[in-house]
């Protein structure tokens, strides 16, 4: 029989959640998926998405709910080079600026690893987009 990852088991996602929340400290990550927490910077209404599935964890920016990846693109596209330069990703399709490790997921040997990834990245990734000045908000024209 393969074995599935950790998206895949209830328990052990929230099992994963719980030792990631311990491990960073983080306290304003919303929970917005059984996959996925956002975590919001200061000063912006975008959001660096912090997710899990079968094979990978990784980050990766968004706009706020309702507004499509599509809308968030072009909002960031004058901060585009930068934020590629900066953030040592290409912008993407969907995904805007996304990071990612492939990684066992359901093996809770790797959770630890995985967890300090998502911690590390989102924190370049909140950084970063604390120092945007200014900070692109919805609905602003591009």
């Amino acid at each position: 029989m393969k074995r599935r990852g950790l998206s895949a088991d209830s328990d052990s996602l929230r099992a994963f959640w719980a030792l990631f929340h311990l491990r960073s400290g983080e306290r304003r990550c919303v929970l917005r998926t059984r996959y996925a927490r956002w975590r919001p910077p200061e000063g912006s209404d975008l959001i660096v998405s912090q997710y899990v599935t079968d094979r990978s964890v990784g980050v990766f920016l968004r706009g706020p709910r309702g507004e499509g990846w599509r809308q968030t693109a072009e909002r960031l596209q004058p901060w585009a080079d930068g934020l590629s330069a900066a953030l040592d990703t290409q912008m993407g399709r969907a995904f805007l600026f996304p990071t990612r490790t492939v990684v066992d997921t359901a093996d809770d040997a790797n959770w630890t690893g995985m967890a300090d990834f998502m911690h590390t990245a989102a924190d370049r990734y909140v950084t970063v987009l604390e120092r945007l000045s200014p900070a692109p908000q919805m609905g602003e024209p591009v």
